[in-house]
């Protein structure tokens, strides 16, 4: 024996499926609760909506922190690179003041 649809799950069938409406009508509760149990996804439980919308939460805020990591990460890597860049700059200005001369700059 099929339970009867409760009236959320009718108007949620409804709403889901509107070129469906003219099949809903006509049917009996009976069978309108076993063509919604067979053929529709059900809604979400309450719980498992919050647990849905906690575990994008935590993902989002775990991309937020790995992204502020990779800021991090870039920023220091840009000071090498301008550190690097500063002592090029060094030896370029001894190669060219004094070509002739064997220079040694300490890193």
């Amino acid at each position: 024996m099929v339970s009867a649809p409760t009236d959320d799950y009718i108007k949620w069938a409804q709403k889901a499926y509107p070129d469906e409406k003219t099949k809903l009508f006509p049917m009996s509760p009976e069978r309108l609760c076993l063509f919604i149990k067979r053929s529709l996804p059900f809604p979400p439980r309450p719980g498992e909506e919050r647990k849905r919308l906690l575990r994008k939460w935590q993902e989002e805020s775990s991309l937020l922190e790995k992204n502020e990591s990779l800021k991090n990460e870039l920023s220091q890597k840009e000071k090498e690179i301008d550190r690097l860049n500063a002592i090029l700059d060094q030896y370029r200005k001894v190669l060219i003041d004094q070509p002739e001369q064997e220079c040694f700059i300490l890193l």
